[in-house]
C-alpha cells in the first residue's frame, strides 16, 4: 500500500514585535511648508480623522489610524515648521510634543501649562522634504536628529527634481545622514508603502 505524503506546516516569520492594540506605533509627520507632508497624510487617512489644537496655540494637528501590514499606527500630521532654533511660542509647542507628548518633564512640574497634546510622543518621526530644495530642508533634518528618536526621510517631489536636472542618490544620502531615505512622489502615491515599511522597521 502506497503511503500518502504528509502535509507539512509552513511557518511564516513575522517581524517582532508586532505593533498592535495598546502597543501601536505613533508616527509624527514633520516638514517645512509645501514639502508634501499634508499630501501624505491625506493619501493614507481614512474618514475618521481627529483634528485638534496644540495646547495654547491656534495651530492644528490631524490624527488618524494607519494599517501597515500586521502593524497598527496612529499618524499625527503636525503644523509645518521651518527650524527648531529660536522658535516662537506656537512653534515651540510642536517641539515640546515631539519631545514629551502628554507627559511634561519634571523640570516643568512647577508650571501650570497643560501638555502640548493629549497623546503620547511619537515613536518615529517621518520628515517630508522637497527634493528640489534639499539643502534648505536638510538643516531641519540635522536639528530633528538631535531629538534622539528614530527618523525616516521622505524624499518627495523626485519627479520635479528630475525635470530640473537634479539627481539625488538616496542610498548615499541615507548613509551620510544615518537614517533611512525613501524617494517618493506623494502627489501620485509613489513610495508610500516603502515609506511606512521603513518607519515600522526604524
Amino acid at each position: 500500500m502506497k503511503q500518502q505524503p504528509t502535509s507539512q506546516q509552513v511557518n511564516v516569520p513575522l517581524q517582532t514585535p508586532v505593533f498592535q492594540g495598546h502597543r501601536h506605533l505613533r508616527i509624527a509627520l514633520v516638514g517645512m511648508p509645501n514639502s508634501g507632508k499634508t499630501t501624505l497624510f491625506q493619501a493614507v487617512s481614512a474618514t475618521s480623522v481627529h483634528t485638534g489644537e496644540l495646547t495654547g496655540t491656534h495651530h492644528t494637528y490631524d490624527e488618524c489610524a494607519v494599517q501597515i501590514g500586521f502593524d497598527e499606527a496612529r499618524l499625527v500630521d503636525l503644523p509645518s515648521i521651518q527650524s527648531l532654533n529660536n522658535l516662537p511660542h506656537e512653534d515651540l509647542v510642536t517641539l515640546q510634543y515631539l519631545l514629551w507628548g502628554d507627559q511634561l518633564p519634571l523640570v516643568s512640574a512647577h508650571e501650570q501649562s497643560a501638555p502640548p497634546a493629549p497623546f503620547a510622543p511619537p515613536d518615529v518621526i517621518i520628515q517630508v522634504v522637497d527634493a528640489t530644495a534639499l539643502d534648505r530642508h536638510l538643516e531641519l533634518t540635522l536639528e530633528l536628529s538631535q531629538i534622539g528618536k528614530p527618523m525616516v526621510l521622505a524624499l518627495n517631489m523626485m519627479d520635479e527634481a528630475r525635470k530640473k536636472g537634479i539627481h539625488i542618490n538616496s542610498r548615499t544620502l541615507s548613509e551620510q545622514l544615518g537614517i533611512p531615505v525613501v524617494p517618493t512622489v506623494l502627489q501620485m502615491g509613489h513610495g508610500i508603502p516603502e515609506l511606512f515599511a521603513a518607519a515600522t522597521a526604524a
